[in-house]
């Protein structure tokens, strides 16, 4: 308000209000040299001060002491500035560094742009992104070629694999048929379920030995189907037959599938 400020302005009044609100409360030169000493005397720990060898040291042994201090608190402070100049330079460097490298590898950038732009223009073609119709054909003509050698490749493979096969059967059929009266000994039990069929085809008895070597143990197919058909057509035996039980006298009759309830 204007009363406020006409007493504001009155400096006799604005002295007499400085002196009752900040005398005493004003830190002199005197005041803060006396509360730095406080402090640093309140830092010291009480058994220092309560200690026996504190209390034998003179006057100049305290101030040696509390000067050797201070000493090495600068060089402490110094040393703290020193390296955070030096962190500070180091980072200065490597931004600088940075910078440069940057600076250089856009320049190197440019220079390879240039350099394309200038060897683009030099051509006779102007620069595309799609091949010409000559190059197009060409191209065309070599994809026809290929596929045509693919082709022709693909047909000989065919032939040779049928001829081969077609070989291999014929060899096979004639070894089975010559071999028929040959040893037993290294035939396998698939060899000699083939040679009872090529026997059975022909209208022959299949030899002994072979059924002998497909009667072997061990997991065989078609042996089962391979007995049946023996029965069949050697011996006129229709349908699935079994040995008689003991309390038939008669050994050459037979249980039929009719009377015999095994499958």
């Amino acid at each position: 308000s204007t009363a406020k400020e006409s007493l504001w302005n009155n400096q006799t009044w604005k002295e007499l209000w400085y002196k009752r609100r900040w005398e005493g409360k004003v830190l002199t030169e005197e005041k803060k040299k006396r509360k730095r000493r406080d402090k640093l005397l309140d830092s010291i720990p009480s058994d220092v001060l309560d200690s026996k060898t504190f209390d034998q040291m003179s006057q100049n042994e305290v101030m040696e002491a509390i000067i050797t201090y201070m000493n090495a608190n600068e060089r402490r402070l110094e040393s703290r500035k020193r390296k955070k100049l030096e962190r500070r330079k180091h980072r200065e460097e490597t931004r600088e560094w940075k910078r440069s490298v940057k600076e250089q590898a856009l320049n190197a950038k440019k220079s390879r742009a240039q350099a394309f732009r200038k060897e683009a223009q030099s051509r006779s073609n102007p620069l595309s992104f799609t091949p010409s119709v000559e190059i197009m054909q060409q191209l065309r003509a070599e994809r026809s070629e290929k596929s045509k050698r693919a082709f022709q490749t693909r047909l000989m493979n065919s032939n040779s694999s049928h001829t081969s096969s077609s070989n291999e059967m014929t060899k096979l059929r004639r070894h089975y048929k010559e071999g028929f009266d040959d040893d037993s000994d290294d035939i396998s039990p698939v060899q000699a379920i083939l040679r009872i069929d090529m026997a059975l085809d022909h209208k022959e008895l299949p030899s002994s030995s072979d059924i002998e070597i497909m009667l072997k143990p061990g997991r065989l197919g078609r042996r089962r189907h391979v007995l049946k058909r023996i029965l069949n057509d050697c011996f006129d035996l229709r349908g699935k037959c079994v040995p008689p039980s003991d309390d038939i006298s008669n050994e050459d009759s037979l249980l039929f599938v009719t009377k015999c309830t095994i499958d």
